[in-house]
């Protein structure tokens, strides 16, 4: 189980190294192609969100993967608060990056949860539009 959530985690880092072949573009940019690389449909799609429902939960029960995905959690949370602190020097603004991350992290796994659960409860570009439209928000404030 490990060695398969492992895959599922190294198939999203691949989707972020695309992402971040475009290392030119400000932290702003990076911030929104990070965002759009969580509901790129070799992600955001029936099967690997039932994976990722199933190894959370198994997460619970089990500490090998309970420690995994803190790892992982962390190495994500981290990235995008790494980019949220390079707005704030880019525009030199005072930001809580942490929070950001944090509140983007949960918004993004609470979009995988449900849309896991009931595809059909939204559109999958009106999540991606939701999670845009509230990072912006996060960043004026």
């Amino acid at each position: 189980m490990l060695a398969a959530y492992q895959e599922l985690t190294e198939q999203l880092r691949r989707e972020s190294d695309q992402r971040d072949a475009a290392l030119e573009c400000s932290a702003r940019e990076r911030l929104t192609l990070m965002i759009r690389s969580a509901f790129k449909s070799e992600i955001f799609n029936q099967q690997v969100l039932a994976s990722w429902v199933g190894f959370w939960s198994a997460a619970v029960a089990t500490p090998s993967l309970a420690s995994l995905n803190r790892k992982l959690y962390e190495e994500y949370r981290e990235e995008m608060q790494s980019l949220v602190e390079a707005i704030a020097i880019e525009e030199g603004r005072v930001i809580d990056a942490k929070g950001i991350a944090r509140i983007l992290t949960a918004l993004v796994d609470g979009y995988w949860l449900e849309w896991a659960l009931d595809p059909e409860a939204f559109k999958v570009e009106e999540a991606l539009q939701d999670s845009l439209e509230i990072a912006e928000r996060l960043l004026r404030d």
